[in-house]
């Protein structure tokens, strides 16, 4: 350690120009300097130590660029005059000072190497970081790693083509790291030149050469995306698609790629003669002709996979722009479908879906379609629902209870939305149906069925029977047996108190019940008292009370806090109501 006295000698030299800066720039205070002065001495000393470790050097850094370097900006905005130039190179020549001087005792971090290549890339010459990138090169080469980070930092400099050689380094010793063929080719795209085919070509073929499966597979496809921008690299394009079709021809996204390409007007293969024809429709026939031609060549396993990348892809032209070969879209859809469902090809809900909506105005078809989709796919809610309303829509109520009842069996805890749809068009026409599909509905063995119809069904019976009475017994019909839901107790409230009823007994009755089933929500305890204060009774602070304690009771300790504050704040505004104006 011979030489760390001048090196010391440096960090002072450096260290009396930072401070003289300071002092210029008017910027910092002097306590402020002072305190920045015995830190940066303090950083000296810890730094020339024996025991000196990385993550000091890494400390020190970080102060001068977080408590110096971000600071000056923020000092400085709104004023023109205050000239810092000075100061930010002599803070930028303190931190190379302590790059270099860390990086001669441990030089073989590697994320400190990267993390100075980063500083010289904002505060430094080409030369000096293209020197660091060689030397680091030499250090990690068996790290892929330091080939992609050199190549991004010349590409951030725009050297593109110092980027690729680094790229095409690293691939030499890493034949088989994909990342690297990837971001290569994503710097040669990012700088035009006249021809790179031949360059690209040769890149494929390295892929294809050195790279395994799935990963070939994946990146080739990956690359296409690259290139389908640049047009003038459609050779490329199609070189890929060959090589595609010839590896993998069993691969339902190979053909499913191609068949879109064709649908964007990338024809592939096609004679001067196709290309002369291009137009929509000419693009859909090519599209659907791409996906049959994949179809028939795919092992059977997959063809399920292709033919839903297929009606899916005519579903969505449905929705594009509907003047442009409507009817021929149409159609097209239309024999797609029918021919899946006679293949017996599994369909999914928007399948189906699609094809009721093709044969919307035959009844009689759209029928047989929806028995079928639902005996094909019986967990679909939506294939369901669209089964009911049909047969609702053209009142044959009988059919449609027959597939009520089918549905609700084949869904279990997830036809809420049936029974929805099923009550709330009874509700049109008979009461007595709509209460005993109610009744049917909050005594399923379904907890999410009977939780959202309870409230509900206790509305209706107020609407349907305003007596008190009445809904008062199918209250406490629903609320004594579970599941038990806040719900009910709320909208029984809110019941007791419209019309200016205000039956205080009867909200305090739903209340303790409430506070039984619920006793660990707050608002429940919070609400009753509120009701007591709204009756003005001159006893109501002693039950008030009565209720608070049972609160604090029966309250999760870790709620009770909340509770005591929210209940002083509505103490406070019953008081400040309280005072005479």
């Amino acid at each position: 350690m011979a030489d760390i006295p001048s090196r010391n000698m440096g960090s002072i030299i450096n260290e009396s120009d930072l401070i003289l800066e300071l002092s210029n720039c008017g910027l910092f205070t002097d306590d402020e300097i002072n305190i920045i002065s015995k830190k940066l001495a303090d950083n000296r000393f810890r730094l020339s130590s024996s025991t000196s470790r990385l993550q000091d050097f890494g400390d020190s850094i970080e102060y001068l660029e977080k408590v110096l370097l971000d600071e000056i900006p923020k000092r400085t905005r709104g004023t023109r005059s205050i000239n810092t130039g000075r100061l930010k190179s002599a803070i930028i020549q303190m931190l190379q000072y302590y790059y270099e001087y860390a990086l001669k005792s441990y030089s073989s971090d590697l994320n400190f190497c990267l993390e100075y290549l980063n500083f010289l890339g904002s505060h430094s010459s080409l030369d000096n970081g293209a020197k660091h990138i060689s030397e680091m090169i030499e250090r990690f080469k068996s790290e892929p790693k330091v080939f992609e980070k050199a190549a991004a930092w010349y590409k951030q400099k725009d050297c593109h083509m110092e980027a690729i050689k680094v790229l095409l380094k690293g691939i030499g010793t890493h034949p088989s790291e994909k990342f690297l063929y990837i971001y290569l080719i994503d710097v040669e795209l990012s700088n035009p030149q006249d021809n790179k085919i031949p360059r690209f070509k040769k890149y494929i073929d390295s892929i294809l050469k050195n790279i395994p499966d799935p990963d070939c597979f994946e990146i080739l496809m990956y690359v296409l995306t690259l290139f389908e921008t640049h047009l003038r690299l459609y050779p490329v394009q199609d070189y890929i698609l060959d090589l595609l079709l010839q590896k993998y021809p069993d691969e339902e996204r190979v053909w499913h790629t191609i068949a879109i390409r064709e649908l964007n007007g990338h024809y592939y293969n096609a004679s001067p003669e196709e290309m002369r024809k291009q137009s929509t429709k000419h693009s859909i026939r090519r599209c659907i002709a791409r996906y049959k031609e994949g179809i028939a060549k795919v092992p059977g396993k997959k063809k399920p996979a292709l033919w839903k990348l297929y009606l899916d892809t005519l579903i969505d032209l449905q929705k594009d722009n509907p003047r442009v070969a409507n009817v021929f879209k149409v159609n097209s859809l239309r024999e797609a479908l029918e021919e899946a469902k006679m293949m017996k090809i599994p369909m999914e809900e928007l399948h189906w879906k699609a094809l009721v909506d093709i044969c919307a105005g035959n009844d009689e078809l759209v029928m047989e379609i929806l028995v079928e989709a639902t005996r094909c796919r019986p967990s679909s809610v939506q294939l369901w629902l669209l089964y009911l309303k049909f047969c609702l829509l053209r009142n044959n109520f009988n059919k449609a209870e027959v597939v009520f009842e089918r549905a609700i069996t084949s869904l279990g805890h997830r036809a809420v939305p049936v029974w929805d749809l099923y009550i709330t068009t009874q509700q049109l026409y008979s009461d007595v149906k709509t209460e005993e599909l109610f009744k049917r509905a909050t005594a399923e063995p379904y907890e999410e069925i009977a939780r959202e119809f309870k409230p509900r069904y206790l509305r209706w019976s107020a609407m349907f029977n305003p007596d008190p009475k009445y809904f008062r017994n199918v209250y406490w019909e629903l609320a004594l047996k579970p599941p038990f839901t806040r719900e009910l107790h709320r909208e029984m409230l809110t019941l007791e108190r419209i019309d200016g009823r205000d039956h205080f007994k009867q909200q305090f009755a739903v209340f303790k019940l409430y506070s039984e089933q619920f006793g660990d929500d707050i608002d429940v305890w919070l609400d009753w008292i509120g009701t007591i204060w709204e009756q003005n009774k001159p006893d109501q602070d002693a039950e008030a009370t009565k209720v608070y304690e049972n609160a604090v009771e029966k309250l999760p300790q870790i709620k009770i806090q909340e509770f005591i504050e929210k209940y002083r704040e509505r103490d406070i505004d019953k008081m400040v109501k309280k005072l005479p104006s």
